[in-house]
């Protein structure tokens, strides 16, 4: 190899590893700019965990994890963000409008790959580096009880855009209003969740990755025409039809 090429191939290289530092090093900035410094505790992880999921940012959420959960959640990042933004933006206005029924609120409950109402529990500690923390998934906002009829509007749509398929596996995917408990342990200095990932769960948040984006288009269709259309849906029934036939249009 000529000295010229091989000076070209290393100032590649050299570049590569400088803009992966830097970037990594900005990210790492910013979340510390933003509250999200290393977790000393693991009472600490489970909160800055639950507060990035509420963020909608998995990728700093997953910086407080372990091993394959963690890469799941970066992986899911994209759609998390994209879908959850969105569904957030329809529960509040259907909230502030007072639109809201149960049918709607399972519209938003079912999509939601990694639901924002965590609530962890102070930890308890097992010994020097393993502790466990009780996660509550709060109610995302439904009046009466919870029956699978609710959920009849979504027959067809893929079984892996099932209702928070991104939660930890020690919760329970259905659970409303109840608590599940993770294992907190610690990794050098920091604490983070070590949370198993069985074959099933990496299966259906992937497929929710690689198919996710119609019905990111569907809900956000619905969004911009429900703003700029608010005065032409009159009620609560024209609010849950129309976001229902956006849904079943998206699959």
């Amino acid at each position: 190899m000529r000295v010229s090429s091989l000076v070209i191939l290393l100032a590649l290289v050299g570049g590569g590893v400088y803009v992966f530092m830097f970037t990594d090093w900005i990210s790492k900035g910013r979340r510390a700019a933003t509250g999200f410094l290393p977790a000393k505790t693991a009472d600490e992880a489970a909160q800055r965990f639950a507060k990035a999921v509420k963020a909608r940012d998995l990728k700093t959420a997953a910086t407080y994890c372990t091993g394959e959960y963690a890469n799941l959640l970066t992986n899911a990042h994209q759609p998390v963000s994209e879908v959850g933004s969105t569904l957030d933006q329809i529960a509040e206005y259907m909230k502030n409008k007072q639109w809201r029924t149960d049918k709607s609120v399972a519209v938003v409950h079912y999509f939601d790959l990694m639901p924002p109402q965590l609530t962890p529990a102070p930890a308890k500690k097992i010994d020097d580096k393993t502790a466990e923390v009780a996660f509550m998934v709060e109610n995302p906002g439904f009046e009466g009880p919870v029956t699978p009829q609710l959920f009849e509007q979504f027959k067809g749509h893929r079984p892996a855009l099932f209702q928070r398929a991104l939660l930890p596996v020690t919760i329970a995917p259905t659970a409303v209003s109840n608590a599940g408990t993770v294992k907190v342990v610690k990794v050098g200095e920091d604490w983070k969740l070590d949370v198993p990932v069985p074959d099933i769960q990496k299966a259906n948040v992937n497929e929710y990755v690689n198919n996710y984006k119609s019905l990111y288009n569907g809900l956000d269709s619905f969004r911009k025409d429900m703003t700029n259309e608010s005065r032409t849906i009159g009620t609560k029934a024209d609010f849950e039809s129309r976001m229902a036939t956006a849904v079943s249009e998206s699959k």
